[in-house]
């Protein structure tokens, strides 16, 4: 709920209350602490404190160890990889993926599966490796719609969207990304759908669709400020600038960058 309704900031304090008493507290079963500390990891990532996430995910991880719990240490492994491709590492995110994909094969575990080969293909992504990228979302998706969870099958969706887009496919990626926003929105889950609006407005772009995308990212923008998200808002003011270039608004365009650069 913390996560889907942007209530990122209400969530952690809980946590923090809540995982104060755990850790001294005997009688508490190890599979929920660790289940505490992973959702505060995800909840810091959400809020880009990349730090604070991996040190969450580490100790849930530990814990997970320690209650012999497959799915719980594959999920653990699978967040500190996400961790390890923002910092850079990429060597040590794909030995992370690796472990968390056999242990997830193992209990054939269709969500799990899912969640690290959609992450994996970000990866792959990010390593400009577009045929593998789409190939990880693909199998991602799929394995997505045998768990049944619209939510991530939107996210899969516009993954693949974005990977199209990479590739010069932008009729292609803007059906996907079109998919993606319409079953997100009707989940009703701003995070995601702000999410899914700004990879659509970059679309948008390279079609030449200058005012969509201002509308697209314009939205986004008002997302983000429900969510207090400040990156989003340098992210949009960077957005919406180039398509003001392209539609010669260029002063405008040049007070929306002056406005990101502090934020970033």
């Amino acid at each position: 709920f913390w996560e889907a309704r942007g209530h990122i900031a209400e969530g952690r304090a809980i946590f923090a209350a809540l995982l104060s008493q755990a850790v001294v507290d005997p009688s508490l079963a190890p599979g929920t602490l660790a289940k505490g500390l992973s959702w505060d990891g995800t909840l810091a990532w959400v809020q880009s404190d990349f730090a604070g996430a991996y040190q969450r995910h580490e100790e849930a991880l530990a814990v997970y160890e320690q209650a012999g719990d497959e799915a719980g240490m594959a999920f653990s492994l699978t967040c500190i990889a996400v961790q390890e491709i923002g910092s850079g590492n990429l060597v040590e995110a794909v030995q992370r993926f690796q472990e968390a994909l056999r242990r997830y094969q193992r209990q054939g575990n269709a969500w799990g599966l899912g969640f690290v080969q959609v992450n994996r293909g970000l990866l792959a992504q990010r390593q400009g490796k577009l045929q593998a990228a789409e190939e990880a979302f693909t199998d991602g998706l799929t394995h997505y719609r045998r768990a049944d969870d619209p939510a991530e099958i939107a996210l899969a969706l516009c993954m693949l969207g974005s990977a199209a887009r990479d590739r010069g496919d932008n009729e292609q990626a803007r059906r996907l990304l079109d998919e993606g926003t319409a079953l997100v929105r009707q989940l009703n889950m701003p995070y995601r759908l702000a999410y899914a609006l700004y990879l659509r407005g970059f679309v948008s772009q390279a079609r030449g669709e200058h005012v969509a995308a201002l509308h697209d990212f314009g939205e986004t923008l008002g997302l983000c400020r429900g969510l207090g998200d400040t990156l989003g808002y340098a992210q949009c003011f960077e957005g919406m600038a180039l398509s003001l270039v392209a539609l010669e608004f260029a002063e405008r365009a040049t007070r929306l960058l002056a406005a990101a650069e502090p934020i970033r």
